[in-house]
């Protein structure tokens, strides 16, 4: 079996990030700055609102509709990967009223998920445009 070296200098085998001294550590420092965003950046609002049932069958009827297809991956990469997260593309802060409009969600996967919030950063309105005619696409031809 293949083996590589932990950032602490530890063998561990080449599928593994980090060595579990060095994973518990790591999940700890997570755990703290989570926190710390939670309890400073977060929106104490919008964060309540991803609790409440509405969201939850909102973000759970989105999954389905669309079969759990990440359809980002799915007509930008060509792939079919599963998504598990559900992606405002005009984000709650910018427009609450869309909060639960079907035609500003998208199912994505978390790398995905990722990307979009880096183009954002990039090219707001450009990837929201690009966003959308995913989710026309998607109606239009069924991708379900």
């Amino acid at each position: 079996m293949l083996k590589k070296i932990c950032n602490c200098g530890k063998l561990i085998n080449q599928q593994q990030r980090m060595c579990d001294a060095c994973m518990s550590k790591h999940i700890e420092a997570k755990k703290k700055s989570n926190k710390v965003y939670n309890s400073y950046n977060r929106d104490k609002d919008i964060d309540s609102f991803y609790k409440t049932n509405e969201w939850l069958n909102t973000r759970e009827y989105i999954l389905t509709k669309y079969n759990y297809i990440d359809l980002w991956d799915y007509f930008v990469n060509q792939r079919v990967t599963n998504a598990n997260t559900v992606h405002h593309i005009t984000e709650i802060k910018d427009d609450y009223e869309l909060r639960l409009d079907e035609k500003n969600l998208i199912p994505l996967s978390p790398k995905s998920h990722s990307k979009i919030h880096k183009l954002y950063r990039k090219d707001k309105e450009k990837t929201q445009l690009k966003l959308k005619e995913i989710i026309d696409l998607a109606n239009k031809f069924g991708v379900r």
